[in-house]
């Protein structure tokens, strides 16, 4: 299950200085440090099956890597979110899927890959969508500046995201922080969380990145409907 917070920065000045903060700075594990150019593309059928779900299909491009990840159930607690989540590195040895064709669901099912999760609520997405064609439906284009950190008796990834997000010919600034769970306790995650919207200027931010762009789908009909 991916386990993680997500924090608006209110400030876009303060985004890169916020790692050199006299507090933040102590807790990044040194040596840590990355950086990944991300291109997500998210999938769904013509009738928005994914979606009517709460499912999410994406395709992203991180460095040289493509992953596809697939993401169910999602429940927020202010800036808690957390979903089960399978992932899938494509490749010429994996799967190298064109959508448009339809989607395989027994090759997905075979490589994909998950922190052990349990299968029967994916088996009924992927019958859902077994053999259907997938349409992109909106993207997010970022750089990601991410560190570890020890926190209580906790790993996490502290992870600056940069870039943009789209939906049909709207786009919006993503500047956010995420903070993901990676070993350990999640009311250290929650702790952490607290700490920093009390020190920092940042806030919770309640809303994925793809729930984010369907926002701006969602608006652009909208103002389509009121020419």
């Amino acid at each position: 299950m991916e386990t993680e917070l997500k924090l608006r920065i209110l400030n876009p000045a303060d985004a890169q200085a916020l790692f050199d903060h006299d507090w933040v700075a102590p807790l990044l594990m040194p040596g840590s440090e990355r950086q990944m150019k991300m291109h997500s593309l998210y999938y769904d059928t013509e009738q928005g099956d994914l979606n009517q779900r709460m499912a999410t299909l994406r395709v992203r491009l991180e460095n040289e890597l493509t992953v596809m990840t697939i993401k169910l159930g999602e429940k927020k607690q202010a800036s808690l979110h957390q979903r089960l989540e399978w992932n899938l590195i494509l490749s010429e040895e994996t799967w190298e899927p064109d959508l448009s064709e339809g989607f395989d669901a027994q090759a997905f099912l075979k490589y994909a890959v998950s922190d052990g999760d349990p299968d029967d609520e994916l088996k009924e997405i992927l019958e859902l969508i077994d053999e259907k064609p997938l349409i992109p439906v909106c993207e997010a284009r970022f750089t990601r500046t991410a560190w570890d950190i020890g926190y209580g008796d906790t790993l996490m990834e502290l992870a600056l995201d940069d870039g943009y997000l789209k939906g049909g010919a709207l786009q919006e600034t993503l500047l956010e922080l995420e903070l993901e769970l990676k070993e350990g306790d999640v009311r250290d995650l929650l702790a952490l969380g607290e700490s920093f919207m009390e020190r920092l200027p940042v806030e919770a931010e309640h809303c994925s990145k793809y729930a984010r762009c369907l926002d701006l789908l969602e608006q652009e009909k909208r103002m389509k409907a009121g020419k």
